[in-house]
């Protein structure tokens, strides 16, 4: 595969430089793909393209390796992975490493009076943004797309759209419960532009809430552990805050399950997400499936990857048997979480070893 064979590093060495035909090579074709839009989002040409699920080229490629170097899944001479590396990740991340299966954590909590980890997660995104602790939120969503001429075109209304939100009334209508992987990575290159004065100058570096799949957030700490890292997304990252527990969906082998079943992907209005099923809504009529029904869609990629708790999140929420656990992780968020929990925003419960126990079984 293709390769730039003299690079020079900052560390004097010269090596071989891994790019996307690499990526396309060693994650595209291999189904590890993520679809977290991370590479396209860093490609100082804009050369990537993202489909329903996976990067394209549609540029002309200059060989650079931002693409590979960031790119959560992908593995190298340095980078050997988040499961041999974690403990590098986590020092780095936190400042310590963890003492559990699911990663390092400040406090665990039960959340009460919430129906799904979803609400208490917009809960502290409209905290952040109302206390001006961030200028905006990089997500998954239902708005116009961040870098929209990037995106494969037209792009189903249930795939979401990598969005990018400064209005707390914007929170609860454009944020959904995400069914299928979308490009989130691109929201934080929307973020770096949209909102900078001459980013690349530094007069202004936004402060930005990334919201995003448990599997996706890994992709920051890939930037920022990579020789070659690309800090117009990573560096604008404030929080982290991120869903676990989900099964998501690879777009395009969703479109032919429901085609099978006489429903366009493209006509679908919107979707509920149930405990055993999910509705469909298409011309104000209900197409309910069980997850059985559409399980032969299960993200590959999404559901290879070893992360049940959202471990390199600031904070990570999800179920637990029938309860709805938050895992505070880190020292940035903490004092927020406890001004939430002191002012009443949010209800909770010290978790007990039957919920430890339970994140515990997620790893066995």
């Amino acid at each position: 595969m293709s390769q730039k064979l003299l690079w020079p590093v900052p560390y004097g060495k010269i090596t071989q430089r891994m790019i996307f035909a690499n990526l396309l090579k060693d994650v595209v074709r291999t189904q590890v793909c993520i679809g977290c839009g991370t590479c396209a989002a860093v490609c100082p040409v804009n050369a990537i393209q993202m489909g329903y699920d996976y990067p394209r080229l549609f540029g002309m490629c200059v060989r650079c390796g931002y693409c590979f170097y960031t790119c959560p899944v992908s593995v190298d001479e340095q980078f050997k992975g988040f499961d041999n590396m974690h403990q590098e990740i986590e020092k780095l991340a936190f400042g310590e490493v963890r003492k559990e299966p699911f990663g390092v954590y400040r406090s665990i909590y039960v959340l009460k009076e919430f129906d799904t980890p979803e609400e208490p997660a917009k809960l502290i995104l409209k905290y952040l943004l109302e206390n001006h602790l961030i200028d905006a939120i990089a997500t998954i969503g239902f708005g116009e797309p961040s870098f929209g001429f990037m995106l494969q075109q037209p792009r189903p209304r249930i795939a979401g759209n990598p969005i990018v939100i400064t209005n707390v009334d914007e929170i609860d209508e454009a944020i959904p419960q995400w069914l299928t992987s979308a490009p989130s990575g691109m929201a934080l290159r929307g973020a770096s532009e949209e909102l900078s004065a001459s980013f690349f100058q530094k007069s202004n570096v936004p402060k930005v809430a990334y919201y995003a799949p448990s599997s996706h957030v890994r992709a920051i700490w890939r930037a920022r552990m990579s020789w070659i890292a690309n800090s117009k997304v990573e560096e604008i990252v404030e929080y982290i805050i991120s869903i676990f527990g989900r099964t998501y969906y690879f777009t395009e082998k969703l479109r032919t399950v429901l085609l099978q079943k006489g429903i366009n992907i493209s006509e679908i209005d919107g979707y509920e997400i149930k405990d055993s099923v999910v509705d469909f809504i298409s011309d104000n009529k209900v197409f309910s499936f069980s997850l059985d029904e559409i399980a032969e869609a299960i993200h590959p990629g999404i559901s290879k990857v070893n992360d049940r708790t959202g471990e390199y999140s600031d904070i990570s929420i999800g179920m637990v048997g029938k309860n709805i656990v938050m895992i505070v992780r880190s020292g940035r968020i903490e004092p927020i979480v406890n001004n939430m929990i002191n002012e009443n925003i949010i209800r909770v419960e010290e978790a007990d070893m039957s919920i430890i126990e339970g994140l515990r079984r997620l790893y066995v």
